[in-house]
């Protein structure tokens, strides 16, 4: 991985990983989780897969864990993905951009009349 990766992007894929982790062992019941972390061209891609118990992914609800991890992976403008299904594991895949682009913050407001 490159050192130059930005240090919020780096705690946000740790705490999604720490997250995800922490779902698997309360919820999932898995006897096997593979965790891969790679290099693409212009992003770093994190996967996280179990053999668990999985769930139905389309409910809006998921919870505040899964929820939170999108939150995060939002914020450096990445892509968060969770595949699931009652009785066949769980595969969760972020895309985070090496280099986050800001966005740009709207026009400030003038006081006076409007």
């Amino acid at each position: 991985m490159p050192a130059d990766i930005p240090q919020q992007t780096r705690s946000y894929r740790y705490r999604v990983t720490q997250e995800a982790l922490h779902n698997v062992s309360k919820h999932a019941k898995a006897q096997e989780v593979d965790v891969t972390l790679k290099r693409l061209s212009q992003a770093i891609e994190l996967c996280i897969v179990d053999s668990g118990v999985g769930f139905e992914a389309s409910f809006t609800n998921l919870g505040l864990g899964l929820q939170s991890m999108r939150e995060r992976v939002a914020l450096v403008n990445g892509a968060f993905l969770i595949e699931s299904n009652p009785g066949s594991g769980t595969r969760i895949v972020v895309s985070v951009p090496l280099r986050v682009e800001r966005k740009p913050a709207g026009r400030p407001r003038q006081a006076g009349p409007s």
